[in-house]
């Protein structure tokens, strides 16, 4: 069920919509604000305008009146006031005496003779000064709001024959307008400010919305996307994703400079670039050269607002990054040969010996042909056949042991291609065979067939292999120099399939790794062997190569009982085999 914590989780997990609302509120305020006190201006200066006309038919009435009254033409009086009566939106005119008794009613004759019960004539009573307000007046059980307007009536020397000049007051004059078409009007007003103010702001937010979007909003959730593909480390996806601006400063400066890194480059802007001739000399690197950049009239047309230079910062840093990565990527394929040149350097004495045997068997063959002859004398047929069956045999060994280190040798990239994962195993003791049998150490191989295989490279995983078996190898070898010649001397080697995962564990009896060196045993450079016996390269190669075919290796360890290595690659299944890579 959707709640406030799931509203306030969707705004606050959503940058957009947050600008958005907030934008919004701002806008509504400030408008709603000023159309509030528009509006309450609008209604005073309605309300005051209607009041003002209504204080004007009153002045009029009264002086309309004041001669008949002089005369003593009563009727007279009665007339107009029965006439004004007949006014729109009039509600009462009537004139009462000095007591507060209607003596004359224009609007309702009934009510003569009746004593005045309202505050505000009484009131001019009082003061013998004008009065007027909104009053509640009760007619036919229906009670209705007034706008009613007292008018004093002064006794004056024209008066005193009549009525003598003791009295201030001959009476009072009351003119009463329906409040309720007025109400109306306002409230008409009123609305219609208010719907001219949510349709401003719906208006002015929608506009608002689109420039907002376009210009910071979508550029902003871009830049956020594209960093977080930089942080998984998706580096080219992203630089091609990126927003690009066309900058040729060639065509902008008519500029023939075909040397210049900007001429044929426009990856990223000019002043981003490093070495660019724009000063006819090399003109350093960004940041350093921003200060000349930004006196070119390139530099001043195109830098754009905060956001686009924002952008253009993401490009730029995305633009090195690559540029890193397709450096440290050269390094670690240089140092991944070197380690195999180190390999094979420790490996010289072994493939010495294995090419020695089958020189030996060709030598010994050579020579017998050899001493034939010389004596003249006749060799059997099927002898001959033996011996050059032999040594056929032995150059075909010799030729596969070249074959194997030309091939172990070359540069290999990180290709993949389906791999038997058993097979680069195999391998290893072709070149480290005669090694661990100088050294005596026993090997036990668990090599199931029919396991999966891996997306991987042979050469490259052979590498790994070696350099595990070799460490191996040392480590024993320093357990017999530290512990004597009665230590066990062996490595197993076991392959299996787990979870769909083809992993390969090769465990060895030598002293182990201690607790301090584990988080360091795949940094480059780093080694624990004597000097002039490790590079410190082989863990480091092999923990690369692992990871650029998506697999792991973890290891445990005991002091002066061994170590055990765990390599884990996902497991190709024949369909994914037969798909396009």
């Amino acid at each position: 069920m959707f709640s406030w914590v799931n509203l306030k989780e969707f705004i606050s997990g959503n940058l957009k919509i947050r600008i958005i609302l907030g934008m919004s509120i701002i806008l509504l305020i400030v408008l709603g604000t000023f159309s509030y006190f528009d509006m309450v201006t609008q209604v005073s200066r309605y309300t005051e305008e209607h009041k003002k006309m209504a204080m004007e038919i009153s002045d009029t009435v009264m002086k309309s009146i004041e001669y008949p009254m002089l005369d003593g033409k009563m009727d007279q009086v009665q007339a107009i006031l029965e006439r004004l009566g007949t006014l729109e939106d009039m509600e009462l005119v009537h004139l009462c005496d000095d007591t507060g008794i209607i003596k004359r009613n224009g609007k309702e004759p009934y009510d003569i003779k009746r004593k005045t019960k309202s505050n505000i004539t009484l009131k001019v009573f009082k003061t013998g000064k004008s009065a007027h307000g909104l009053e509640m007046r009760r007619h036919n059980d229906v009670d209705t709001r007034i706008l009613r307007y007292a008018i004093p009536v002064h006794n004056e020397k024209a008066c005193y024959k009549c009525h003598g000049d003791k009295k201030p007051l001959l009476g009072v004059l009351s003119v009463g307008f329906s409040w309720e078409p007025i109400q109306q009007k306002v409230a008409s007003v009123r609305n219609q400010n208010i719907l001219r103010a949510i349709t401003s702001i719906v208006i002015v937010g929608f506009f608002l919305t689109l420039w907002l979007n376009k210009y910071t909003i979508r550029p902003i959730i871009q830049l956020t996307q594209i960093a977080d593909e930089i942080s998984c480390g998706k580096y080219a996806s992203a630089f091609e994703k990126f927003p690009k601006r066309s900058i040729w400063c060639r065509e902008l400066l008519n500029c023939n400079k075909t040397n210049c890194p900007a001429y044929k480059n426009n990856s990223i802007p000019c002043w981003y670039m490093s070495d660019t001739l724009c000063f006819a000399e090399p003109s350093g690197k960004f940041p350093e050269k921003l200060d000349r950049c930004m006196k070119c009239p390139v530099y001043q047309d195109h830098k754009g607002d905060r956001i686009v230079r924002l952008r253009d910062s993401f490009r730029h840093m995305l633009y090195e990054l690559i540029s890193y990565e397709e450096k440290l990527k050269a390094s670690e394929a240089q140092l991944v040969q070197a380690g195999k040149m180190t390999t094979i350097g420790t490996m010289v004495f072994g493939i010495a010996h294995e090419l020695n045997q089958p020189l030996n068997v060709i030598k010994i063959g050579g020579d017998f042909l050899l001493k034939i002859i010389k004596r003249g004398e006749k060799i059997d047929l099927e002898e001959l056949k033996t011996v050059s069956e032999e040594i056929s045999s032995q150059v075909v060994r010799a030729s596969g042991i070249i074959n194997h280190l030309r091939t172990f040798s070359r540069v290999s990239g990180p290709a993949r291609s389906p791999v038997d994962i058993n097979n680069p195993i195999r391998d290893v003791f072709k070149v480290l065979g005669q090694r661990l049998r100088l050294h005596q150490i026993d090997v036990k191989l668990e090599l199931p067939k029919n396991l999966p295989p891996i997306m991987a490279d042979h050469n490259r995983l052979e590498q790994v292999f070696i350099n595990l078996m070799t460490n191996a190898v040392d480590a024993i070898d320093e357990k017999v120099e530290k512990m004597g010649s009665g230590v066990k001397k062996s490595v197993a080697i076991k392959s299996f399939l787990k979870n769909g995962w083809v992993v390969v564990t090769i465990s060895d009896t030598g002293t182990g790794i201690s607790d301090s060196n584990r988080d360091k045993i795949f940094e480059p450079f780093f080694t624990t062997k004597k000097v002039g016996k490790g590079t410190g390269l082989g863990m480091y190669v092999s923990y690369r190569i692992i990871k650029d075919y998506g697999g792991r290796i973890t290891l445990s360890s005991k002091i002066d009982e061994g170590t055990t290595f765990e390599i884990s690659f996902p497991a190709v299944s024949e369909k994914s085999e037969t798909q396009p890579k």
